[in-house]
């Protein structure tokens, strides 16, 4: 018994480090890898690289520097992303759905028609960054900052924007519809002609924001702050106000 005992471990051993070396291979980042599907750029220094419509579903790039980069018209599907430096990169008409983008930052950025549509987005980091007609609906935008940002036209529907820093931001035109906005903070944002249709914005921060002929049937702004806000002619059809009281379907400019 002590013979087969041996030669089961002899045996054993061996294979345990072939399984053990295969795995690291699959595991660590190979930053001189070429860019595919599923490639692992995790942590490598790819800073100012042309990725112009490469094709990067699956992609593992935590914690990769891509700043100043080109990902215009790439596909980022099912990828991880998170704490991944975009910062100054061009991001045009990007496509990526579901993908997990926690942490990361985009400081002046541009995702101008980009689609980053059912993803995580909590916080991450748009400073100064330009996302006119971007596609973000149903995705996570927990405690984001989107300070000082252009988001014209951008569609953030069924999103999740709790928490939001969006400070002297442009959401001109962006559509909010049934997206949840509690605590969000727009001080001094212009969103004008902006679509809230029964979206959440309970105790959000609009002191001194521009909502000039925006859309806010049926939304709920119970205990927000709308000191200074600007509210001409903004349909107020059916919104829970500041009070609580439930404005007439007819409310414009004023709750009625």
């Amino acid at each position: 018994m002590i013979f087969h005992k041996l030669n089961f471990s002899n045996t054993l051993v061996p294979l345990i480090f072939l399984i053990l070396v295969s795995f690291s291979q699959t595991t660590i980042a190979g930053c001189d890898s070429p860019p595919g599907p599923r490639v692992n750029w995790s942590g490598c220094d790819k800073a100012g690289v042309d990725l112009s419509g490469q094709d990067l579903r699956g992609a593992v790039m935590i914690e990769t520097n891509l700043s100043g980069a080109k990902l215009d018209k790439a596909i980022l599907h099912d990828a991880d992303l998170g704490f991944a430096n975009f910062s100054q990169a061009s991001l045009k008409k990007l496509k990526a759905k579901n993908t997990r983008w926690v942490g990361a930052n985009f400081t002046q950025a541009d995702l101008s028609g980009a689609r980053l549509s059912g993803g995580s987005l909590s916080r991450s980091i748009f400073k100064q960054a330009k996302a006119n007609n971007a596609r973000f609906d149903g995705t996570e935008f927990y405690n984001a900052n989107l300070s000082q940002a252009v988001f014209d036209q951008a569609v953030f529907t069924h999103s999740v924007l709790d928490l939001v820093i969006a400070q002297q931001s442009s959401f001109v035109g962006a559509d909010f519809s049934q997206a949840r906005l509690d605590k969000a903070d727009f001080e001094e944002s212009s969103l004008v002609q902006a679509k809230f249709n029964k979206a959440k914005l309970r105790q959000a921060n609009l002191v001194d924001a521009d909502l000039s002929q925006a859309d806010l049937s049926g939304a709920d702004l119970s205990d927000a702050d709308i000191l200074g806000a600007k509210l001409d002619q903004a349909v107020l059809a059916n919104t829970l106000w500041i009070d609580r009281r439930r404005c007439r379907p007819l409310s414009v400019g004023k709750c009625q």
